[in-house]
């Protein structure tokens, strides 16, 4: 089990210039890596307290990928 906050000091610690956030039912990536984005919500996951730090970055670059290809 891990926090929002543990997850955000990996992703910097990994210099990734972005946090994930919670929203209502959903999480969402926000800073300056993301400012190109066209789709920062991750939908469907109401929390993170079941992803690892590694499952959080992996989630990162997942959204950076989809992103890449124009969004949903």
């Amino acid at each position: 089990m891990t926090t929002l906050s543990k997850i955000n000091k990996h992703l910097k610690k990994l210099g990734v210039e972005a946090e994930i956030l919670p929203g209502k039912g959903y999480v969402y990536f926000a800073g300056p890596a993301t400012s190109s984005w066209k789709e920062t919500i991750v939908p469907g996951l109401p929390n993170v307290k079941n992803l690892t730090n590694e499952q959080g970055y992996d989630l990162f670059a997942e959204m950076t990928q989809l992103n890449a290809m124009g969004g949903r």
